[in-house]
């Protein structure tokens, strides 16, 4: 996700699946949300409220995408792996969203 997305807005996501669970732990957030919240507000990002670096916004849509939904059809396989593991290696990180100061 990237800023021209959804400009200086609001992207909402109701029910998070467990692929957007993963991606929010991982970037130091509460995963067991009921939706999720990224806002963009000039230099400003936030998820669910708490300041982010733009990848880590971009690591929460991206999972989310990755979730099983009604309305769309399933991601590939292959995209599912790549967003594990580019979830494993925020992990890694040691600087967790809450504390990088964005």
């Amino acid at each position: 996700m990237d800023r021209s997305m959804i400009g200086l807005s609001t992207w909402e996501a109701p029910f998070p699946g467990p692929v957007a669970r993963e991606a929010l732990e991982a970037i130091g957030l509460p995963g067991d949300v009921e939706r999720l919240v990224i806002e963009v507000q000039d230099r400003w990002i936030t998820v669910n409220g708490t300041p982010a670096t733009e990848s880590d916004a971009s690591l929460v849509y991206n999972a989310w995408r990755c979730d099983p939904h009604p309305f769309r059809d399933d991601p590939s396989e292959m995209l599912v792996q790549h967003m594990r593991r580019a979830i494993t290696i925020r992990r890694m990180l040691t600087v967790p969203v809450a504390g990088a100061g964005a």
